[in-house]
């Protein structure tokens, strides 16, 4: 994405106001989009073929607005950029417990087919949420706020980013209002350091398989009909996701901010 480009490169700058414009407008936009898709297409075919054409009309879309309007660049060359290392560290815990975890699933239920549509889908939706907040809208902050406020823009960016899964309270696909609250919020600390992890890297390339690797255990129990985030939680067990939520994830967003710091001054976005 932005990697060691100095922001004196970059065109098309605009107004602070006009960037927030264009990425709550840009998020708006594709998330009605979404509701509307699967509104249409959810009565009419299985959720596995529905989940997947719904993903790729989505990037087709997104890529045409980019092409037509945005023209942001974009990176997905496999590459380290600076301090790789530094920050790739925490998507590796990521990959390594819902990786542990996904495969367990599989040892237990030997669903190949859940598990082929599960990883295809989650690599559609690594893609599009990536490109989309991690490479459009941050690209489009970043530049119209400015090297001072990069965490601002890291902010805005995952704010975005989290509510957009507000459409599960909406979209009639078995997510309960509880659990799509506590998505929102995890999403946004996920965001800051998929942003972190997007700026010293270079490239969307990493954040891409981590939120893929993420999500892959979420679909292939929905296409078993499993799905944990259609489970109603109340009582003692929703006291104890939020305290686990909160242990996780706050860690990984005061990480990800942490992270940005470097970034700030030394200028290297």
């Amino acid at each position: 994405m932005l990697g060691k480009t100095s922001m004196k490169s970059l065109t098309k700058k605009r107004s602070s106001l006009a960037a927030l414009s264009i990425a709550i407008g840009l998020t708006g936009g594709m998330m009605l989009l979404l509701w509307v898709l699967r509104t249409i297409f959810k009565p009419l075919i299985p959720l596995n073929i529905m989940t997947f054409s719904v993903e790729v009309v989505m990037i087709l879309v997104m890529l045409a607005v980019n092409h037509w309007w945005l023209r942001e660049s974009l990176n997905y060359r496999l590459q380290t950029g600076i301090q790789f290392w530094s920050v790739i560290w925490v998507g590796m815990l990521i990959v390594v417990i819902n990786g542990g975890t996904f495969i367990a699933y599989q040892w237990i239920n030997q669903n190949s087919a859940a598990l082929v549509y599960a990883i295809v889908v989650a690599a559609l939706v690594g893609f599009f949420e990536e490109t989309m907040f991690r490479g459009l809208i941050l690209k489009i902050l970043l530049r119209s706020f400015g090297l001072k406020r990069v965490r601002l823009a890291v902010g805005v960016s995952s704010l975005l980013f989290a509510l957009s899964h507000a459409g599960h309270f909406f979209d009639h696909l078995g997510q309960t209002p509880i659990n799509t609250t506590l998505q929102i919020g995890y999403a946004f600390c996920l965001g800051v350091y998929f942003c972190a992890v997007t700026l010293r890297t270079g490239t969307l390339w990493w954040t891409i398989v981590i939120h893929a690797v993420f999500d892959v255990q979420s679909f292939m129990l929905t296409y078993q009909g499993k799905d944990a985030l259609a489970t109603v939680v109340t009582g003692q067990t929703l006291t104890a996701e939020i305290i686990v939520d909160l242990l996780i994830f706050i860690p990984i967003m005061i990480i990800g901010f942490v992270l940005l710091k470097p970034l700030k001054q030394a200028g290297n976005i």
